[in-house]
C-alpha cells in the first residue's frame, strides 16, 4: 500500500526554530479553498510551453512516484543563480488547480538554509499544500500564507540578486529548508486559481549564505495549438458561460480528503476501518476488493456510520477477482468506521473508503473484466471538473512493483497497492480532476498480463 503520510519530514524548520522568517502565520497540513468565481472568457497570454521532448538546464535526476516517471525539462535563465528550481512542466494545465513537482539543487560548496516562496497576483491564485517527496512518498509539510516577513538582515546577500518583481505579485506561501552543498530536494505542491484563469506564479529561494534562485512556470485552463484553443480533453471553447457543465463554468473540483483502509492480507471477516471524521455531505467512495468470487452478487456487504450504502457498481464473476463499489453521503458531522464483509468463501480480501468534500453528489460508473492485458475502462464523466475514484484486482496476482497509471483523466493519486504473489493483486485511488466532460480510460497501462476486474465512480465537483 502506498499513502501519503501526513508528518513533518526534515530539514523543515519547525515554527520554534525559523530563523529566515518573521511575524506570521503557520498554515495547516491541508488548507483547501474552493474558489467560486467565473471567469467570463479564457484569458490571452504570450507564455509558449516546453516543445515536445525539450529539456533545459541543469541535468536533475528524475523521480519515481507511484509507478511514474517525473522529470523536471523547465527551468528559465539561471545566470547568477547558484540555486536551481526546476520544474516538472512550463505550463500546468488545469480549470481551477493543478499539481507542481519542482527540484530545488544547492550548486554551491556550502550549506544553504533557504526561505522558499511562492508569489502569485495578488487577486489570483494560491498554495494549497506543499509536500517533500522523498523515496517515492509525500510528506505534508507546514508553511507560512499570512503576512509573510523575511529577515532581510540574515538574506541581504541573497535578496542582492533578486530580480525585479511584477507590481501586482504578492507572496501566498512560504517555509524554510536546509540544502547540503550540491544537494538536490523535490516538492510537490498544489496550486488553485479562478476557473478559467491564466497567469504566471514565481518560485523563489532565498539562502542564508547568498544562494539564489527564481523560476516562473505558468498556470492556464487550455492546451494552446496550432489553429486554435482546447481544454484539456478535446473541448473547443470561445467564452466560459456561467453553469455550463461541459467546460466547468463556476464548477470546482471536489477535494479529497482522507482514506480509512484495512489489512488486504488476511482472510479475516468481517474488517473494520479505523475511526476517521467527517462533516455533512462529505461523499464517501468504498471499494472492496476479493481475492475471487465469494458467493454471489450481493453476498458482500457494507456498513458504517448509519449512512445508506448505494452499489454502484459489482464484478462477481468465477475465476476473476470480486470488485465493488459503493457511495453514501454524510448526514451530520461524525466519526465513523466502516466494515466490510465478505461473502461465503474463505478468501482474503480488504477495503479502503476515500473521503471526498466539496462534492455535488455521484455521477457516472462503469465496470468491465478482461482475461489478458493491461486494465482499461472507458468512463463518460457527467460534469465538468469531477474526480474518478478508479479500483482494480488481478486474478493472475503479477507483480505491480513497476506499475504506471493511465493519466487521461487528469493525474492518478494512488491510494492501494498490495500482492500477494499466490493468491490476488490489488490497485485503487483517484483522478482529482478529469476536466471537460468527455469519455476517459481509466486503469494501468503497466502491467499488462493481468486477468483483470476494474470499476470506476466519477465524483462531481460543485
Amino acid at each position: 500500500m502506498i499513502k501519503i503520510s501526513v508528518k513533518i519530514l526534515l530539514p523543515v524548520i519547525f515554527i520554534s526554530s525559523v530563523l529566515l522568517f518573521s511575524g506570521f502565520k503557520i498554515w495547516d497540513f491541508f488548507p483547501v479553498k474552493n474558489t467560486s468565481q467565473i471567469a467570463e472568457s479564457i484569458a490571452e497570454s504570450n507564455f509558449e510551453d516546453l516543445a515536445p521532448g525539450e529539456y533545459v538546464g541543469l541535468k536533475v535526476e528524475p523521480l519515481m512516484v507511484d509507478g511514474q516517471v517525473i522529470d523536471f525539462p523547465f527551468t528559465d535563465d539561471n545566470a547568477d543563480e547558484s540555486i536551481i528550481i526546476k520544474s516538472d512542466k512550463k505550463v500546468y494545465y488545469g480549470l481551477s488547480e493543478a499539481d507542481a513537482y519542482i527540484s530545488i539543487t544547492n550548486t554551491t560548496a556550502q550549506p544553504q538554509r533557504l526561505a522558499l516562496l511562492f508569489y502569485f497576483s495578488e487577486n489570483n491564485g494560491e498554495v494549497v499544500s506543499v509536500a517533500r517527496v522523498d523515496s517515492g512518498k509525500l510528506g505534508f509539510i507546514n508553511f507560512f500564507k499570512d503576512n509573510i516577513k523575511i529577515k532581510e538582515s540574515i538574506l541581504d546577500e541573497s535578496l542582492k540578486k533578486r530580480a525585479s518583481m511584477p507590481q501586482n505579485f504578492k507572496a501566498k506561501a512560504g517555509t524554510q529548508i536546509a540544502l547540503a552543498p550540491n544537494e538536490t530536494i523535490y516538492l510537490k505542491s498544489k496550486i488553485q486559481y479562478f476557473p478559467g484563469s491564466t497567469g504566471e506564479f514565481w518560485i523563489e529561494a532565498l539562502g542564508e549564505n547568498g544562494g539564489y534562485g527564481l523560476l516562473d512556470p505558468w498556470f492556464a485552463p487550455q492546451v494552446k495549438i496550432k489553429g486554435g484553443v482546447k481544454i484539456k480533453g478535446g473541448v473547443k471553447i470561445g467564452a466560459v458561460k456561467k453553469g455550463d457543465a461541459s467546460v466547468g463554468g463556476g464548477i470546482t473540483a471536489p477535494s479529497f480528503i482522507q482514506e480509512a483502509e484495512t489489512a488486504w492480507d488476511t482472510t479475516t471477516s468481517p474488517k473494520t476501518t479505523a475511526s476517521f471524521s467527517v462533516q455533512a455531505n462529505d461523499v464517501l467512495v468504498a471499494f472492496m476488493i476479493i481475492e475471487t468470487d465469494s458467493g454471489g452478487l450481493g453476498a458482500s456487504s457494507i456498513t458504517g456510520g448509519l449512512l445508506t450504502w448505494t452499489l454502484r457498481q459489482s464484478i462477481d464473476v468465477s475465476a476473476f477477482t470480486e470488485v465493488n463499489i459503493w457511495t453514501a453521503t454524510v448526514d451530520v458531522n461524525k466519526s465513523m468506521t466502516v466494515t466490510f464483509t465478505r461473502g461465503d468463501s474463505t478468501r482474503m480480501f480488504g477495503g479502503n473508503v476515500l473521503t471526498f468534500r466539496g462534492s455535488g453528489g455521484v455521477g457516472a460508473s462503469a465496470k468491465t473484466n478482461v482475461d489478458g492485458g493491461a486494465p482499461t475502462l472507458n468512463i463518460t464523466t457527467t460534469q465538468a471538473n469531477s474526480a474518478v475514484v478508479v479500483a482494480n484486482g488481478d486474478w493472475n496476482a503479477g507483480d505491480g512493483v513497476s506499475r504506471t497509471w493511465r493519466t487521461n483523466a487528469g493525474a492518478f493519486t494512488e491510494q492501494t497497492h498490495f500482492r500477494d504473489p499466490v493468491r490476488y493483486t490489488v490497485y485503487g485511488g483517484y483522478h482529482a480532476n478529469a476536466g471537460a466532460v468527455g469519455t476517459y480510460a481509466v486503469g494501468l497501462s503497466a502491467p499488462s498480463g493481468q486477468k483483470y476486474s476494474i470499476v470506476a465512480v466519477e465524483v462531481k465537483g460543485q
